[in-house]
């Protein structure tokens, strides 16, 4: 028979997994403990969680929630990092791993399905929410502000030509 614990425990890990759009699993083996907390802090600001659970935990809750593939990233210490948004907590952990070789990126779990670090890498490059609307927003703007212009300089022509009416 389970451990009450445990099975808390494991209910709280598979709540997390349904309520987050991915999960970044770590090797943090070697990791100090200000590189830890600092680690904390940045994916905190951008609304992840990090947390370390025991591998057969992780196990058992990806098996209730039918996750499979993970049992080969589940050895060694594993941190599970989970949020909402992919990118730019993949771009800390990147950027993270650069400067603090101790912090092995194992694998990510997005929409239910199990990846190797690549998936990590690749989320990283691509361009954060808040840049890629700032595009969109700059390509439908720039047609209207050409407009605007041509415009404008119709309006000063026909000023010059005296044809202009206010």
């Amino acid at each position: 028979m389970p451990k009450p614990v445990k099975v808390e425990a494991v209910k709280e890990i598979s709540a997390k997994f349904k309520g987050a759009q991915v999960a970044f699993f770590l090797n943090n083996k070697g990791m100090t403990v200000p590189a830890v907390t600092d680690l904390r802090k940045k994916l905190r600001d951008l609304g992840g969680v990090y947390k370390v659970y025991k591998n057969s935990l992780i196990q058992h809750a990806a098996n209730e929630l039918k996750y499979t593939g993970l049992e080969k990233y589940l050895t060694g210490p594993t941190a599970i990092v989970f949020s909402n948004e992919p990118v730019a907590p993949a771009k800390v952990l990147a950027a993270f791993a650069k400067e603090n070789t101790a912090l092995e990126i194992k694998a990510a779990l997005y929409e239910k399905n199990v990846s190797d670090s690549s998936l990590v890498r690749k989320f990283a490059t691509l361009l954060s929410r808040e840049q890629t609307l700032t595009q969109f927003v700059c390509l439908l703007n720039s047609p209207l502000s050409g407009f605007a212009r041509v415009i404008d300089a119709l309006r000063v022509q026909k000023e010059k030509a005296g044809e202009w009416q206010k």
